[in-house]
């Protein structure tokens, strides 16, 4: 096992805004990220570096994303599209330096889950950034059984991940 290894998370909003959410932070999301990817991938540590793109965008372009990649032609909360997929399944390569593939995250449709959930939109984003990785390292939720994992996996990590935003930014909790 390699003593060095790296997250590498990129983040962007709609029209460039570099920062679109407190909670989508580097020192907020690698951390949790990381400890993750030990428990789902942990072959990534193997790698000199993993990369995630993550994007948020309005529903428009959401829209176009899940109309072209999933032939839906509506807004949709999170899509997730891995670099190296095989028949619907993802299969990183060996590589030293592996990009997983992008996050893309409507962040006007993640709101509304919010409220139709009664939790906060931090709690959701965290839920839909968790998902999506998930997904970018091949679980599915096709089947019930599948599902059962992949559910627990995110709730956990969601909740490291709202943990972990407490602890760092504390003055931009949600009230």
């Amino acid at each position: 096992m390699k003593c060095l290894m790296k997250l590498d998370i990129s983040i962007s909003g709609d029209e460039g805004e570099p920062r679109p959410f407190t909670l989508l932070r580097e020192g907020v999301l690698v951390p949790c990220l990381s400890a993750m990817l030990d428990e789902v991938w942990p072959d990534w540590r193997d790698k000199d570096s993993v990369s995630i793109s993550i994007s948020v965008v309005g529903e428009a372009d959401i829209r176009d994303l899940n109309r072209d990649y999933r032939n839906c032609d509506s807004a949709t909360d999170v899509l997730s599209l891995p670099c190296w997929e095989e028949e619907g399944v993802s299969c990183p390569p060996d590589w030293p330096d592996v990009s997983l593939g992008d996050v893309i995250i409507c962040s006007s449709v993640v709101e509304k889950n919010a409220l139709d959930h009664g939790v906060t939109l931090d709690s959701e984003m965290a839920l839909m950034v968790v998902h999506s990785v998930l997904h970018l390292v091949g679980y599915d939720h096709d089947e019930e059984e599948r599902r059962l994992e992949m559910w627990d996996i995110q709730e956990r990590f969601r909740d490291r991940i709202l943990a972990n935003l407490a602890s760092t930014f504390p003055e931009e909790q949600e009230g």
